[in-house]
């Protein structure tokens, strides 16, 4: 209202707004360069991870990750951030964020971006147990195994299994060394984790004839 006049203007004005880090992210970047999405579930033997920010507009300033105590490794004000599900707490929630400040290459001197935020999960990896023998005759017939949980499948680069379930120690040219046969049970659970448990075992074979042996024993 201009006073002298009596009169009122309207007074009308533009301006943008320039949001700092509006799409602001971080994700999984593999050895290639190449960037994925960071995964909500885990398992505790998966490799590790490392994290990189993307999207900060504008460029520079001081990265901030913070992760759980333990597992997680990042340098102050850095973009980047490491991620080990082997030794992080499993089975509960772990909160993984990131923001950003501004720095004097940007006009937006001071300037905090939002903090995002993403949950994961570690889940532990089942024990496993299985049956086996310190040792087996050549001669014998097939043991079938038994692995708890049930569900596994066994295998050995002695190629003594048959059917995944089976060991048969008449396959194996492994006799009478001291080089044991390595015995696998490989178990994936509803969490898609998978564990293995490995054991060893020999297999002896009689070099001569045993002279006044019974069959009965």
């Amino acid at each position: 209202t201009d006073q002298a006049s009596g009169n009122t203007y309207e007074v009308q004005t533009s301006f943008s707004i320039d949001s700092v880090g509006k799409d602001i992210d971080f994700k999984v970047i593999d050895n290639t360069g190449s960037y994925t999405v960071l995964g909500t579930e885990y398992c505790r033997n998966s490799n590790d991870i490392l994290l990189e920010a993307v999207e900060n507009y504008p460029n520079g300033g001081a990265g901030y990750f913070k992760g759980p105590t333990l597992g997680f490794n990042t340098d102050d004000k850095s973009f980047k951030a490491t991620f080990r599900p082997s030794s992080t707490t499993p089975d509960q929630p772990l909160a993984i964020s990131f923001y950003f400040i501004t720095d004097a290459s940007s006009p937006k001197v001071g300037c905090g971006s939002d903090t995002v935020t993403k949950i994961v999960t570690v889940h532990s990896l089942t024990s496993l147990s299985f049956n086996l023998r310190d040792n087996y005759n050549s001669e014998e017939k097939p043991v079938v195994l038994n692995g708890t949980p049930t569900g596994g499948v066994f295998s050995s680069p002695d190629n003594v299994i048959i059917n995944s379930t089976t060991l048969s120690p008449s396959l194996t040219t492994n006799f009478n060394t001291n080089n044991p046969l390595n015995i696998t049970y490989t178990y994936t659970d509803a969490n898609q984790c998978t564990s293995t448990l490995t054991k060893t075992t020999k297999v002896y074979k009689a070099d001569e004839l045993i002279e006044n042996l019974s069959s009965l024993y």
